[in-house]
């Protein structure tokens, strides 16, 4: 309950803001809010009309409809909407925390949501009425994971759960369509004793679901991503490099959260061959990580694989998409540091060495402490559209 006391006061600035940016096309003036229907929510663009985000989210619109359900009156109704993604977040956080909880302990809990819950890169989805998206997604992710870590036997109703939990994640963001692969490494790693049959059998169930969400998604959009991609009229090394540059900028931005915005110039007028090489080397490190964890079935190994896997989407490796970087996309890949924390607490425990313990779990709380006081100054950010600007200007 502390913890999400503390959440409240964070993002405090944030439940005072109204709509911004993109809230107008997303929110304020999206016909399947304000005159819903089956067709509108179900069988339409996110929001209806816009075929050139190539968007289907039928979950995240029937939040907004719900908003607008508590508070018809449009000035209202942005407090609620505000208040509403708080719920959520702290939904997330109660989520992990019972998670780690039951497979690590308390304090290795407590410690995992104060490295994740207060780190600065969740402002942007969480103080962002738009960025709800991320908080639905990131909802049904930790859902999936009690699900998938449970210690109960596997069976076919704990495999047809996480389908339908990988259904719902889908419905709200598209970049659930790695969720299965996730939840399979998570298994993998964190319970040793899983066998291939036993996985494959656990996460086939959300692997169908995932084929026929993109069947029906492309159906319903005609379109298998965007018809607006930030890549178009980029091609050969530049491309590349500036891949490496925003991968860059995410790690960069996990480890040390400075330098934040609330809108990021596009990546090629700003480009750099130093930080290009440097992302693409901790690119390629990270993933000979994640593959020699995974051969080995080393627990901590779910950091990068958990990172990578959840970030893909937003890569632009696989499919081009209308954004190079966004910071709210490192909402549900940042959970990665959340089960880190949580990992790194577990093995002082473990080692009985008091002094160890209390150096890592004190680093976690003055890392929350800290995080705390950027996050409330950068959910500020958010307030109006003077003060989003204003912020980009700075930055």
């Amino acid at each position: 309950m502390l913890v999400i006391a503390l959440l409240a006061i964070v993002y405090w600035p944030a439940l005072r803001g109204g709509f911004v940016y993109d809230d107008e096309a997303y929110v304020v003036n999206n016909i399947a809010v304000n005159a819903p229907s089956m067709n509108n929510v179900l069988a339409a663009h996110f929001p209806p009309g816009a075929a050139d985000t190539g968007l289907y989210r039928p979950m995240l619109t029937a939040s907004y409809i719900l908003d607008r359900i508590i508070a018809p009156d449009l000035a209202c109704r942005a407090t609620v909407a505000h208040i509403h993604n708080l719920v959520l977040h702290a939904l997330v956080t109660l989520l992990l925390f019972v998670l780690l909880f039951r497979e690590a302990g308390f304090m290795a809990g407590l410690a995992g949501v104060c490295a994740y819950t207060f780190h600065p890169v969740l402002a942007e989805g969480v103080a962002w009425v738009s960025g709800r998206s991320e908080l639905l997604f990131g909802l049904w992710v930790v859902a999936g994971l009690h699900v998938a870590l449970m210690p109960a036997r596997r069976s076919m109703v704990q495999s047809l759960a996480l389908g339908l939990i990988t259904g719902a994640a889908l419905l709200s963001k598209e970049s659930a369509v790695m969720l299965p692969l996730g939840l399979a490494a998570g298994v993998w790693l964190l319970r040793r004793d899983t066998r291939l049959r036993d996985l494959v059998r656990l996460v086939l169930p959300s692997i169908i679901v995932v084929a026929a969400y993109l069947a029906a998604r492309f159906v319903i959009t005609g379109q298998v991503g965007p018809s607006i991609r930030a890549f178009d009229g980029v091609e050969g090394t530049t491309r590349w490099g500036i891949v490496g540059m925003a991968f860059w900028h995410y790690f960069a931005l996990m480890i040390l959260p400075v330098g934040q915005s609330v809108h990021w110039p596009p990546l090629p007028v700003v480009m750099h061959t130093a930080a290009a090489i440097a992302g693409g080397v901790a690119l390629f490190a990270m993933i000979g990580l994640a593959a020699w964890g995974m051969a080995c079935r080393r627990a901590w190994a779910f950091i990068p694989a958990w990172f990578l896997l959840m970030l893909l989407p937003y890569s632009n490796l696989a499919l081009p998409i209308g954004s190079i970087f966004a910071e709210r996309f490192l909402y549900v890949p940042a959970l990665a540091l959340g089960v880190g924390a949580a990992l790194m607490v577990r093995s002082a425990l473990e080692t009985g060495d008091r002094w160890v313990f209390g150096v890592i779990m004190g680093g976690w709380l003055v890392a929350a402490f800290v995080g705390g006081i950027i996050t409330q100054a950068r959910s500020q950010d958010w307030h109006d559209d003077i003060t989003i600007w204003r912020s980009a200007v700075q930055a």
